[in-house]
């Protein structure tokens, strides 16, 4: 394999590992190439399932055909790996499935957003809360310095939402259009699966925010 493909392939491994422990939910992706030359990764095919233990009926949650991440290559070498600057992302064809709880239930979109927010898997004991505090300082002391994630330009284009009922199936289609977003100020993600979750949170927030303002919702 060249090591442009040993890249792609490293690339779908830990997109793909964003999963439970940050989104409650499998992340599945088809192909992601890396051409280094002109900077850029494509990843083709990603699919973001339901939240799991759930009882939704959709085959998935959101599903995207094209992701272009133009990346400063320069950076990467220069920082050995350790400064990964993402300078613009380009996410065309995405398509949602959002489907209502069950007796007036949280959907599924907001079932994802809860758990990207940390409403849920965040909640532990003070107790538990302020050990962990202390444990900290001495932690970072002994663990290598992680590798940093800037965010710049966001840009997804061409989003569809479908609004399911669990029991009558369509109901209606929502307009979500162009969601454009500028983090070039200052933006850390500290690693991919924060990355990951500021994108996602961007789409799926555009989605809540298009279904509030629908009336027959």
């Amino acid at each position: 394999l060249s090591s442009a493909k040993v890249i792609g392939f490293v690339v779908k491994m830990v997109i793909e590992s964003v999963d439970r422990v940050f989104l409650n939910t499998d992340i599945t992706v088809d192909q992601a190439l890396l051409s280094f030359w002109r900077g850029q990764v494509l990843i083709s095919g990603l699919v973001v399932n339901n939240p799991v233990d759930s009882d939704f009926k959709s085959p998935y949650l959101l599903r995207i055909k094209l992701v272009c991440i133009k990346m400063n290559i320069w950076r990467l070498i220069k920082s050995l790996g350790k400064s990964v600057e993402l300078k613009e992302l380009i996410i065309d064809g995405v398509e949602i499935n959002f489907e209502l709880g069950k007796e007036g239930g949280n959907s599924n979109v907001a079932t994802l957003l809860e758990y990207i927010q940390g409403s849920d898997h965040e909640a532990k004991p003070k107790e538990e809360k302020k050990l962990e505090e202390d444990k900290k300082p001495q932690e970072e002391e002994k663990k290598p310095s992680k590798t940093e994630m800037i965010i710049g330009h966001v840009l997804v284009k061409d989003t569809t939402a479908v609004v399911l009922h669990p029991e009558v199936g369509e109901i209606t289609k929502l307009a979500i259009g162009t969601i454009n977003k500028d983090f070039s100020k200052g933006i850390t993600a500290g690693k991919v699966s924060g990355a990951v979750l500021l994108v996602l949170e961007a789409v799926l927030s555009a989605t809540w925010k298009a279904a509030l303002s629908t009336p027959s919702l």
